[in-house]
């Protein structure tokens, strides 16, 4: 009869012997998920991601019964090929400013298409717009009261409703209409989209006017330019009258040859602005217009994505709850 075997120090005697329930290799059954079960537990609980799905699908009928569509504006544009000016060259610069005189260039490196976008949004050019065109009274007119001259305070239920929930959530209440509701009105409108690797560019606007978005097109993209210009021509100006300061205070030979090289190129420059060759950022390549069809809603976004998105999170939460209940009968 074979004996059973047993633990041994090193180099000592025999402890105690194992039994057969020790010499066992450990159990990983406890670890293992069983997929059947888990199949099992979807099939009963199906109804649950289903029904979340639904409630994703109706959340996106709702949307889509809001869904306006809209009229598209647009037209192409090439930038124009306006160079920053180029600073004098580096020993001019280093002479110059050791005589202490500091020679002034204009930071242009960033694009001219880039500068009329940023001004699109700003206030300088929604106060332009406001005083030739009232622009406010056209995107708001229910709120305007052309007797008094005034904007009128929203009065309805819907309207309370909002401003109580946002003054619980702390959130900033109704305000009228002012500048800086304008520039984010006409920033946010005027979009450009990069036509490929080439230097081409879409401008576009949609509203639900189509000779509104046409004309808010037209007259944001040249309003624009037009003031990009005279920002231009107004610091052209400022730059050739400092120079020509220096050239009548500096009588040194050096510092005579290196103003007026920087004052040429601010000439040239000046040229160019004063030519008012229309418009200044971009050539129009093709002149804005309005698409024949409207605007059409993503149904894959509106239904697809959220009931899909809903689904797989009900699988997710039944499949968690099971492996909970799963936890809890263990311990």
């Amino acid at each position: 009869m074979m004996s059973e075997p047993s633990v041994r120090h090193q180099g000592g005697p025999e402890i105690f012997p194992l039994s057969a329930a020790d010499r066992s290799p450990p159990q990983l059954e406890d670890d293992i998920i069983d997929v059947s079960h888990l199949a099992r537990i979807w099939l009963v609980w199906s109804w649950f991601p289903i029904l979340v799905a639904l409630g994703c699908a109706y959340f996106g009928y709702q949307r889509l019964m809001a869904f306006t569509p809209q009229a598209q504006a647009t037209m192409i544009i090439l930038p124009s090929g306006q160079a920053p000016t180029q600073a004098p060259g580096g020993a001019i610069t280093g002479l110059a400013s050791q005589l202490g005189v500091q020679l002034v260039t204009a930071p242009t490196s960033v694009s001219p298409v880039e500068r009329l976008k940023l001004l699109l949004g700003s206030i300088d050019l929604a106060a332009r717009l406001q005083e030739k065109y009232l622009l406010l009274q056209r995107i708001y007119p229910s709120l305007w009261d052309s007797a008094t001259g005034t904007w009128k305070v929203p009065d309805s239920a819907d309207f309370h409703r909002d401003q109580a929930r946002a003054a619980f959530l702390k959130r900033n209440l109704w305000t009228a209409p002012t500048l800086e509701s304008l520039a984010g009105y006409v920033g946010g409108s005027v979009r450009f989209e990069q036509l490929g690797t080439t230097g081409f560019q879409r401008v576009s606007v949609s509203h639900a006017d189509p000779d509104f978005a046409l004309w808010l097109l037209s007259t944001a993209f040249l309003e624009a330019d037009s003031l990009l210009r005279e920002k231009d021509r107004a610091q052209t100006t400022e730059r050739q009258q400092y120079i020509e300061r220096q050239l009548v205070l500096r009588p040194m030979l050096q510092v005579q040859e290196a103003l007026r090289a920087q004052l040429s190129a601010e000439i040239s420059r000046s040229i160019t602005l004063e030519a008012d060759l229309t418009p200044y950022v971009a050539s129009i390549v093709e002149a804005p217009h309005v698409l024949r069809n409207r605007t059409e809603p993503n149904v894959l976004i509106l239904f697809g994505g959220p009931m899909v998105i809903g689904a797989s999170a009900g699988f997710a939460l039944v499949t968690l709850l099971a492996l909970i209940r799963r936890e809890r009968r263990r311990s």
